[in-house]
């Protein structure tokens, strides 16, 4: 029903707002106003969403297995769920804006498609390589 050839919050795609599908939602979330995710993607000048053009899955160097592709946010980063709006990530501070809705983790799905809860105690360094798609990050999080 979404008209992709209209902007995201066009009058006809604005009343599928409140229609948002049950995949959208993190069940531990309580947001309003409804038609709010917290599923978002990690934005940055390495990530995998680092400009307007997309990414070949070569250009994923560190390995797919080891690139994280989307987040659980924070609720004061939640966006509608049509809105091209995603959680720009500091590589210095990759924690920030992060899920704070699961107590001592985040969750985190990777470029191959498995999710992973990640501590939030994690090493920043280490976490912010595993943002970055060509970082040199080669493990995942205990």
């Amino acid at each position: 029903e979404f008209h992709l050839d209209e902007p995201w919050d066009s009058q006809h795609n604005r009343k599928l707002i409140d229609r948002m599908p049950d995949a959208y939602a993190c069940p531990s979330a309580d947001l309003r106003p409804k038609g709010m995710t917290t599923y978002l993607a990690p934005l940055g000048e390495q990530t995998v969403f680092s400009g307007r053009e997309g990414i070949e899955f070569k250009e994923i160097t560190d390995g797919t297995s080891n690139t994280i592709m989307l987040v659980d946010a924070d609720p004061q980063h939640a966006v509608i769920w049509t809105k091209p709006d995603d959680l720009e990530i500091d590589l210095d501070n990759p924690i920030r804006g992060l899920s704070h809705q699961h107590p001592g983790i985040f969750l985190a799905v990777y470029c191959d498609g498995h999710v992973e809860a990640i501590s939030k105690d994690f090493d920043a360094k280490a976490l912010g390589a595993l943002f970055t798609r060509n970082g040199g990050s080669a493990s995942t999080p205990p």
